[in-house]
Parts: structure tokens; sequence; C-alpha cells
């Protein structure tokens, strides 16, 4: 950009940030979050100050950006981001932009994908996560996770801003540091949000945790003394071990108990990554295997380094909103490729209701096996897999290389069932001798076949009113085994009165079908729906859903084949889940539950069919429910629980998830789709509204809904017999036609273009139906669409091409069609993208080949100067790099900031490329911009066979960058102690300091890393030496509470007493923080600290009264220090508490010896007369009994002022005189000679009763309101 455009840019920028602020600010979060969510309004609120504080760090000022904003806001590319994060900010908080809330189903399959701002634009320079967020996440149906959706989203933008631009004082610019302040080594946790929601992670459960508690001392022990078993487990793992284990068993046999304890046994056996995941039905979304490797990919990277940057840069280098699964299925690759020995442990892979459907489809147990597989081909990962013995699941693992297979037997459990039966008889019968308890459950034991479950439903048997003999004869009369069991069970439903008959079966299809377990209020709603009904029963609602109505109406009815749990520590009735007791009684209930008047006949193959018929009921009582007016009038929600609506966000969500849709063959459901978007229901609107996320968005048509969805009969039906404009609303970006081809329904999108849909039009960001059908690779759509006429030169308003948006996606039949169709391979996006950068950037090799084959130029860079080889060498695409370098890619030039490809390589550890461009004679003397050559990168970065590589060539491992940071400092730092002592043995100097005087040993300090500190302690490291600003290695491990390594230097000999420039020990530092145990470790060393004043003659008695840290107050004062010391200002401890209103401090302050309570300041105040300025009424009450001067009683007006009561809040900017918050936005005065030259500041009251600085000389600079 011209330096003119720029500093127009610039100037539009601040106006941008001014209306962010209005739009931030119109947001009520407890209004908009509702009072179930007062966390999430917190949250959005702490963002929301985040964002405030981000925009005066970098210089906006007064709607205008300050001569001395951010330098980096001069950098053209990084303008165009943040104008953009901030205009996705303002959409968010404003609410205009109608398809800014488009939303992403659970049914999508493919969930949507951004291409608004494509990853090449998204991605700053060198590792900054920028990619997606630019519109809201995909949007879960249902109401509080779209209100965390939304914050979350709010907080993603928010974190990209701060990563985009950090702010000056952010830790990774702290002095010496240099400017590159992103860690990978310790993520965000944000950042780790952000990761977590792209991998698409389902929700935590306790299902492990509370196996691992379920399990009695002694059980699962067997399992160790089975030799393949125990071989299989055993830590020393080698590459010729088998890579699967499959355990499978029975029903009820204890197998997850037994998974759970295995995964405890290999977590703390092996060093290697052991990842785990309990799929079940009772969990909310967990029906799908690949879930598991979602799990799997997040347990791993957080704890391994290697993985986190392959992941990281995958997140970078991709635009979905979450992570479609051929992504999940490449990653998990890579990630095994990269750390060697990881174990995956997958429980209950026979719970997922793929199984028995049709194995060709790419939702079967087949596909995901068979993906798996393929995964860790040629890796040195490992699968235990545990469930029943299903032919489904036999067939895929028996496909595996080495498969090895243990069974469990009824004699592998006995003496676990033996053990469970005797925990369950002195649980229910503590009142019987021991000899019959021991009796009783030998004898439970010994008829229940290995079944821990059949053993748990003897419960309800096991009575203290019955003797020995009937007990005996209870047990003895249960049927053997789980299914007679049931049958029990069921006998007793089929006796039931009609009515209650019809709710037992009805509780119970509810709990077996359900997409994720109903609570008690839903599911009271469920069952009341039915073919009679015109409107929702409420008078059949019960007066209250406590204990006795679950009781009665719910277990009552259905017996032991259902459970009733809390969903949260303090759940309350209604928002219990309702479940199966296990998953076998689903099973058993596909022979029982009446389906349309008939019984299933109990042939295993009929399963699939028995669970389509099932959620094609299910589907048509949700539709049928949504119709209902009573369910969209919240006037009428009776009580806390909401019945009368409870069911609603579920209904909503999920009545086209049920079945497919696309091709209904069920006539009364097609009939009643028709109806409900033909306008013959009158709730369309309301549906229509909270599909849209409730938001005040312009509707689209419901030509858009229907294909949005991929209903193909509705489609049909809206387009022949309703006659629906298929352009209608074409102009809100909301065009049935692109999201049609955008989801790839192809036989919507041909019904739409036969009917006349303009097949050019565009919707959200510019984007032409061609445009989504290539992003997505929906190769079909894209031939129709091009036969119709589509134009490949028309981009999105980022300029993205199709071709540079199927080549960005790796889909590379599209890319050849596109091509054949004329599409031109040159054409670049504002960001400078090329389609052939972008495919090498996320590392479509086949596609590379083909752009290079038809005369794609690989010198050609992006905006920033990053070139093809620079982009794949920077995101570790080992076999793109050599395409690119056999067609003579150039090594040697670098992007804007400096950085070559053999930079890229090493920040990011990636040796294999690393070693491939020394090869190549890639130069390792080469530094960037600020100095930093490719040992400071990996030795930063802790990539230790990196800098081992660059040690072993001869690289330079004593000088340092632009700012003085060695390797050794950067290595130390971030605490990657194997780097620290490569360099150490290699000749690094611990002495040698940063251009601000920090040294390797006070970066460790800082940063927490003990092990460093021993070490270069070790290596001779100088206790002593301390930084510009006067902080000993000592301080800045106290200032950031670094208790044991504060303990380790006291015990080398650090002194304590040393002070920083403006006069601060260490006990000054913990007193101001509120450190209790690092304040106790420093007093024990040097008493004399306690009364030593700073420079304005404050104690750490003064600093721990005047932050209300109460613990440190009360050890302060028992190691004598005195409560009447007096700064500068003749202010006490005792006056500091009282003005910042610390009631607990200023109690123990007066319970002190001596302590002088009516003593006054320089301003003429005593404790009290500070205490009724800042309104602290219950402080006023502890200071008026001991205090012998009259004071006036306080009010909202200030006596002595005649001002409002002022706030005097802890917060870090304060008044240096009074302790006053001084908020952030106000006007002030500082002096800028005290404190070397970090300001003195003073409020505007202390400044107009005339209080002067620490030397009277000094003149105060007045600093504007921002």
């Amino acid at each position: 950009m011209e330096p003119v455009g720029l500093a127009v840019g610039v100037v539009g920028l601040a106006g941008l940030f001014s209306s962010c602020l209005e739009a931030v600010e119109k947001v009520d979060s407890y209004k908009n979050f509702g009072r179930d969510s007062r966390s999430l309004a917190t949250q959005f609120d702490t963002d929301k100050h985040r964002f405030e504080q981000w925009g005066r760090a970098v210089g906006f000022k007064k709607g205008k950006l300050s001569d001395s904003h951010h330098p980096a806001l001069d950098d053209a590319q990084t303008l165009a981001i943040v104008h953009k994060l901030l205009a996705s900010i303002q959409d968010f908080c404003s609410g205009a932009d109608d398809t800014f809330y488009q939303q992403t189903t659970p049914a999508d399959g493919n969930f949507l994908k951004d291409s608004l701002v494509p990853a090449r634009q998204a991605s700053l320079h060198h590792g900054a996560p920028m990619a997606s967020k630019w519109r809201k996440a995909a949007w879960a149906l249902s109401g509080k996770t779209k209100r965390t959706g939304h914050v979350q989203t709010f907080a993603g933008l928010v974190q990209y801003l701060y990563n985009a631009v950090p702010p000056d004082d952010e830790k990774g610019t702290l002095p010496g540091y240099g400017a590159r302040n992103y860690d990978s080594a310790h993520p965000h946790a944000e950042t780790k949000r952000d990761l977590r929601a792209w991998l698409g992670c389902p929700s935590p459960n306790d299902l492990y945790d509370d196996s691992i508690q379920k399990r009695l001392n002694g059980t699962c022990e067997w399992i160790l003394k089975r030799d393949d078993v125990r071989d299989w487990l055993a830590p020393n793992v080698s590459t010729d071990a088998s890579s699967v284990l499959w355990i499978n068993g029975p029903a009820g046999f204890g197998k997850t108990i037994l998974c759970a304890r295995l995964v405890e046994i290999l977590s703390s056996s092996i060093q290697t990554p052991v990842a785990h995941f309990f799929l079940s039905s009772k969990f909310e979304g967990r029906d799908d295997p690949f879930l598991a490797l979602r799990s799997w990919i997040a347990e791993v990277i957080f704890g391994n380094q290697a993985a986190l940057d392959i992941v990281c840069k995958r997140r970078l280098a991709q635009h979905e909103q979450i992570a479609t699964r051929s992504t999940i299925v490449r990653l998990f690759r890579e990630v095994n490729q990269t750390v060697p020995f990881c174990t995956f442990v997958l429980d209950g892979l026979d719970e997922c209701t793929w199984l028995g459907d049709n194995r060709n489809s790419s939702d079967s147990v087949t596909r995901f096996l068979n993906d798996l597989r393929q995964a860790i081909a040629n890796t040195t990962a490992r699968i235990l897999v545990v469930s029943r013995s299903e032919s489904e699941i036999r067939q895929g693992l028996s496909l595996f290389p080495g498969f090895i297979e243990y069974t469990i037997s009824p004699e592998d459990v006995h003496t676990d069932n033996i053990t469970y039966s005797r925990s369950i008889v002195n649980n229910k019968l503590p009142n019987k001798e021991e000899m019959t308890r021991l009796s009783l459950s030998q004898r439970m034991a010994d008829r229940c076949n290995g079944q821990f479950q059949w053993l748990k439903m003897q419960e309800e048997v096991l009575r203290k009113g019955r003797n020995k003999k009937q007990l005996e004869k209870d047990i003895d009369e249960t049927p053997a085994g789980l299914d007679r069991l049931y049958d029990r069970n069921w006998e007793r439903i089929e006796k039931l009165r009609h009515e209650e008959r019809t709710r037992a079966v009805s509780l119970l299809r509810w709990a077996a079908f359900a997409l994720r377990p109903l609570t008690v209020c839903e599911i009271t709603e469920a069952v009341l729906i039915n073919d009679d009904c015109d409107d929702l029963p409420l008078d059949e609602m019960p007066d209250s859903v406590d204990d006795d109505y679950i009781e009665s109406e719910i277990l009552g009815l259905c017996g032991s084949l259902i459970e009733v749990q809390d969903s949260l520590p303090e759940s309350t009735a209604g928002s219990r889940k309702v479940h199966l007791a296990h998953f076998s009684v689903k099973q058993y209930l596909f022979f029982k539950i009446p389906s349309r008047g008939a019984v299933l006949f109990a042939n295993l193959n009929l399963h699939a069919s028995k669970e389509a018929i099932e959620n094609t009921a299910l589907a048509k009582l949700c539709l049928r429910y949504i119709s209902f007016p009573r369910v969209w009038d919240d006037s009428i929600t009776k009580g806390k629980d909401g019945l009368g609506s409870s069911f609603r966000d579920y209904a909503a969500g999920s009545w086209f998830q049920h079945v497919d849709i696309s091709h209904a063959k069920d006539n009364t459901l097609v009939d009643n789709m028709n109806a409900f978007f033909d306008g013959h229901v009158q709730t369309w609107g309301s549906w229509r509204q909270w599909f849209d996320n409730n938001e005040t968005v312009v509707p689209a048509s419901r030509l858009y809904y229907a294909s949005r969805l991929g209903l193909t009969g509705v489609v049909r039906h809206l387009l022949q017999y309703c006659k629906h404009d298929p352009n209608e609303n074409s102009k809100s970006g909301r065009s049935a036609l692109e999201v049609a081809c955008e989801r790839g329904y192809l036989e919507v999108a041909q019904m739409l273009l036969g009917v006349g849909t303009s097949v050019n039009v565009t919707g959200y960001g510019g984007r032409t139906p061609l445009y989504t059908a290539s992003m997505n690779g929906n190769l079909e759509v894209v031939k129709l669409v091009l036969d119709n006429g589509a134009d490949v030169t028309i981009t999105n308003q980022y300029g993205w091409t199709p071709l540079n948006a199927a080549s960005d996606g790796g889909h590379v039949k599209v890319v050849k069609l596109l091509l054949s169709k004329g599409a031109e391979i040159a054409i670049a996006d504002e960001g400078g993208w090329t389609p052939v950068n972008s495919a090498a950037t996320s590392g479509h090799l086949e596609v590379v080949k083909l752009l290079l084959d038809k005369g794609a130029d690989i010198t050609t860079s992006n905006n920033h100067g990053w070139t093809p080889v620079n982009s794949a060498a920077k995101s570790g695409h080992v076999e793109v790099v050599k395409l690119l370098l056999s067609k003579g890619a150039e090594i040697a030039i670098a992007d804007k900031d400096g950085w070559t490809p053999l930079n890229s390589a090493a920040r990011n550890g990636h040796l294999e490329i690393f070693k491939l461009l020394l090869d190549k004679g890639a130069d390792i003397t080469t530094s960037d911009n600020e100095g930093c050559t490719p040992l400071n990168s990996a030795a930063e970065n802790g990539h230790l066979e990196v800098v081992k590589l660059l040690v072993d060539k001869g690289a330079d491992i004593i000088t340092g960058n632009k700012n003085g940071s060695t390797p050794l400092f950067l290595a130390a730092y971030h605490g990657h102690l194997e780097v620290v002592k490569l360099l150490l043995d290699n000749g690094a100097d611990t002495k040698t300091t940063t251009k601000n005087g920090w040294t390797p040993l006070n970066a460790a300090s800082d940063g927490g890393h003990l092990e460093v500190v021993k070490l270069l302690l070790a290596r001779g490291a100088d206790i002593a030496v301390a930084n510009k600003d006067g902080c000993s290695p000592l301080y800045s491990a106290a200032c950031q509470g670094h208790p044991e390594i504060v303990k380790l230097l006291l015990a080398k000999g650090a002194d304590a007493t040393f002070a920083e420039n403006k006069g601060w020990t260490p006990v000054h530092i913990a007193s101001l923080k509120g450190y209790l145990k690092l304040a106790e470790v420093l007093l024990e060393k040097c008493q004399d600290c306690v009364d030593v004043q700073e420079t304005v003659g404050r104690t750490a008695l003064f600093f721990a009264a005047m932050r209300g840290h109460s613990e440190l107050v009360r050890l302060l004062v028992s190691k004598k220090a005195s409560v009447n010391s007096k700064d500068h200002y003749n202010v006490t401890p005792l006056i500091a508490a009282s003005r910042n209103g610390h009631e607990s401090t200023v109690k123990l302050l007066l319970q002190a010896e001596n302590v002088c309570i009516d003593w006054k300041d320089d301003r003429g105040l005593t404790a009290l007369s500070w205490a009724r300025k800042s309104g602290k009424i219950q402080t006023i009450q502890l200071l008026l009994p001991k205090s012998s001067v009259i004071e006036i009683q306080p009010s909202s007006e200030d006596p002595i002022t005649g001002k409002e009561v002022v706030s005097y809040d802890v917060d870090p900017d304060w008044c240096d005189v009074c302790t006053a918050h001084i908020p952030d936005g106000k006007t002030y005065y500082r002096c800028e000679v005290c404190y070397r030259g970090d300001g003195f500041a003073i409020c505007l009251e202390c400044h107009d009763v005339g209080v002067k600085c620490l030397d009277d000389s000094h003149k105060w600079l007045l600093k504007e309101a921002d």
C-alpha cells in the first residue's frame, strides 16, 4: 500500500474502532444472556473490557489514532486484517448484518466452511493465529449453547486483535525479550478453547472419572495376568508390537470400568502419550466414533509441543469454522507421524448408533475403522478397543496388521462379580449378619453369569425387612441373564393400565432414540405429544417437577429399565437427565416397542430398519410439537422449570436430524413438512426466528431454509405447487441456490436452476454458488453450475476466485475442472495469494503439482513477500517443499520481515524440511529484520533437534538479536530445559545480557522455570545481576509469584533486601500482589525486610493494607511490622486500607497494638474521613467507635469536597498519592521525572488540592482522557 493509502486506512480504522465501541456498549449482557447465563454475561463483560484496553494500548484515543500508535498498524497487511477483525466485531455486536448469523446444524454432515476470509489472508506472518472467527461460530441449535457460541466468538475476535497487534505491555515484550510474543509452548487459554472448538471436541463428561471411582479395590486386576494383554500393555513398546488390541465381551460384563482401569495403568506405566475416549449412548453427541479422533488429537496436543504446532498450523491454514472429518483424519495421521508411540483407547464402539447401518455409507463403523487403520498405517501408534463382540467391529479390526483379540469370559470376572455382589449386599442389607451377607452375595455372584448389570438390578429385591430365606428365594426366582430380567420389567409394564402403559412405552422410546438424553422436563412434555393434540395439553402437565414426580411418573412406570441422573452437581429435579439403565436395554427394546401398531420380529438384520422407523416417529412428534402455538408463547411457561416450552429447543433443532429428510419416505412426515413450510402452519415465523438464532435479521425466504436443510421434497413442493420465486431475497445474501451448492445438495440445486434461479447470484461476502461448491469440493455441483453458465472469474469480496478456494481446500478434481473451463491460474486475492501459494500453504501436494503443470509461477509472492516454498516450509509440508525445490524454487528469498524458508522451518521445528533446505545450500547465518537467526528461532520455540543440527553446523550461539536476546536467553525465558542444556554444553555464556540488562537467569526466574534456574546456577550464572530497572532474578521471581524459585535463590545467597530502581524489595511486590506463601518464605529469610520503605516511603504492610490482603497483613503484623509507618504524604496503612474499603484489613489493624486511629495525612484526612469519602459503610462502622474525632454521617454527597462519593476500587492503575483508582480513559497528571521515566501519577483531586510530587521542583504534566 502506498503511504497516502496507508494513511487514509489508518484514519478510517480509528472511526471503525469508535463504531465498534458504540456497538459493544449497546450490548446489555445481562439482558441478552438471561438469568441462567450470568457467567456468560461476566465473560462477555470481561472480554469487552479487554477490547477497550487493547484499543487504548495500541493508540486509539477520542476517535483518533494517536501519532504514537503501535508501529504494527503501519504495516499494510496488518492494517487490513485489523480492519476486518473490527468490522466483524461491529457486525457481531450490532446484529445489523443478516447473514452474519447464518447457522450450522449438527445435521450438516460437513460443517459450514467460512470462505469469507481465507486462511491466507487470515494468517499474520510467523504464526500469529488469525484464522476464522470472521463471523459467528457454527451455532449449535440450543439456547445456551448458542449464547456460549456468541461469547466465545467475541472472545476469539478480541484475542486475535491482541495476537495481530500485541500491546507493548504484553509479556512477550518484556525488556530484552524482543518483538515476537507468540509462545506456542504456553498457549493462551483462549487459544486452547479455540483449538478445541475448531477440532469439534465433544463436551467433556465424567464417564472416565466415574468409572475410576466406581471400581472396587482389587477388581479388574485379572486382566494383567492374561499374557497377550500384559505384553501389549508393557511399557517397553517397540515398532514390532501389535498395533491393535481388541478386548470384547458380552453386555453387562463391566467392560467400561475395565477399560478405565487399563487407561489408568497405561497412563502411569508408559511415558508416551495416552488418550482415551468413552463412547456412550448416555451422553449427547457421543454416537459418532469420529469424535474419538477429535478428542484424541486434543489430548495429545496439549501435552506435546510438536503435535500442538501441527494443529496450530493446520488451524491457521484452514478457514473451516469446525474442522471437517477429512481434515481431522489427516491431522490424526500427521500427529502420529510426528509423535511416536501414542496409545489411543476407545470404549463402547458397540454403542454407536451407526452400527449396522449401510457399511458403504460415510457414517458407518466400517468407514470409521477403515479411516482409523489408514491413519495409523506405518506409524508407531497403538489402538485399544473395548466393546461387545459385533461382527462389523470384528471385520473392521481384523484388517489391522498384527491384530490381537481377547474375549472376556464369565470365569475371568467371577472373582470381581463376588466383590461387587458383596458391595451391593453390604450396602442394601447392613442390618444382616455378616455370614448372611456373605451367603447372599455368593448366591448372587453364582447366578449372574458374569453380568455386573444383572447384579446391579438385584438392588430392588434386597429389602431390609426380608429374612434370609425370603431373600434367598427372591434371588433364586430372579431370571438369569439380562434379557430375562428385562422381560420381568416388560411384563410389569404390559400389566399397567392403558394410559400408564402408553406413557411408559413413550418414555422408553424417547430415552432409547432421542439424539441426546432428555431432561425430566423435556421428556415430560415429549410424552404428551400425539396425533390427537391440536396444541400442547397444559392441563396434563404436573403441578411440580420434583423427586416425587420422578419416582412415581417415570421410575415407577419403567422400573429398572430407566435411570434419572444429575446433569450437574446442583441439578434441579427438572434438569436431571433420563437415560436407559444400560445400552443393552436399547437392544432389548428393538424387539418390544410397538412400531405403528406392530412388533418388530427378533431379527438382528432389522435393527437399522427399526432405528429408522423410530426416528421417523420422533421426527413427526417434534414437528408436531413446534406447530403448537402455546409452545412459542413464553407468557404461559410454568414455573422455574419452564414447563410449556422445555422441549422447544430440542424439537426445533432435531426434527430434521432424526431421519434423512432429504429423501423421506413416510407420507405423513412429508405432508407435515410441506404444510410447515408452505404457510399452513402459523408457528413457521416463530421457528424461523428461533432458527436464525433469535436475532433481529432480515428473514430469508422459505425456500432458502428448505434448501439449507436439504429438504428435497419440500423444495419441490414450494417450487411446483406453491410457485415460490427462487430469486426471492437473493439480495440479502441468503440465496437458496448458494446455500444448496455450499452444502452439496445436488438435487436441490438442479431443481432451483431448473426454474430459473440466477446461477451467478451472490451470497454472503460476495460468494457465488460456484465459489461455495468449489470451496467445499462438491464436484458434481460444480459441474452442474458450470454447465448452467456459472462465471469462473467472479470473486468474493476479498478477491478469492473459485479456483483459489478449491486450491486452498485441496479439491484436485474441482481444480482440474475449473482450469478446463478457463479459470485464470495467476489471479491473486487482496492479500496477494495465488492458487498455488494457497495450495502450498495448506499442503495439498496433488493440487500444487497440477497447478505447476499448468504453468503456475512459483516465484510470485503474496503482499507480505511469502512465496509458495516459504509458505510450505512454514506450514511443515515436506513433500510440497521437495516438489517446489525440484522445480527451481529460490530458497534465499526472504519476506518483508526478512524470513527465509530456513528461518520459517527452524521456528516451527520442521526438522525434515530444515535438513532438506540445508542440503540445498540454505545459509544458517541469515537473520531476519529483528536480527533473529534460525538458531534464535529454534531455541526460542524449543525445537531441540533443529538446535542440535544448527550447533553441529557451526551456528553462532553467542550473538543475540537486535534486542540482545541470545539463543540461551530465549530458551531460558521459555523454559526449554534440554535446549538450554545443549547450548551451555556448547559454550553459551550465562552472563550475556540483553540491551535492557536481562540475563538468562533473570528470564528463567521471571518465567517460573525452576529446572532451568537450577541448571543455570549450576553452570555459574550470577545470582545478583539486575536488569536496567534494577530487577534481580529474586525480584523477578517474586514479582511473578514463583515461591519455589524464590526459595532456591535465597538458598543460593540471593539478597532479599536488594531493591529495584523504585526502592521496591521482593517483599514489597509480594505484599502488593498478595503472594502469602512467597512473603512467608522471604520474611523467614529476612526479618529486616519488614519495615523497609520504598521511594515514596511505603512499607510492605502499606501495600498489603492498600490492596486488602488481610492474611498478609496478619503475617506482617505478627512479624512486628510498624502499623503507624507513614509514607511521603503521611499516609498510614490504616488510612490506605480505610480509603479503599477493605473491611477485614481495617479490623485487623484496629486490633494491632498502639495503632494510631485519628492520624491525619497531608490532606488533613483521617482513616474515617477517607472511609466516608469512599462510601464504605462497614468500614465507617468499624472506625466510628474507635475515633475521637467527630465525623458527619456519610451521605451520597461528600461533605468535604461537595462531590459525589469517590470509588477507590482495587485496580492496577491508581493515584500514587491517595491510591485512588484512576479509571481507564480518565484525565490525570503525571510526573515524567520520578520513578526513572515510569511516571508518577496523581488523580485530579489530589492535584486540585495542591499535592506536590516527591520533589517539589517537578512539574505535573496533564494527561488528557483517551
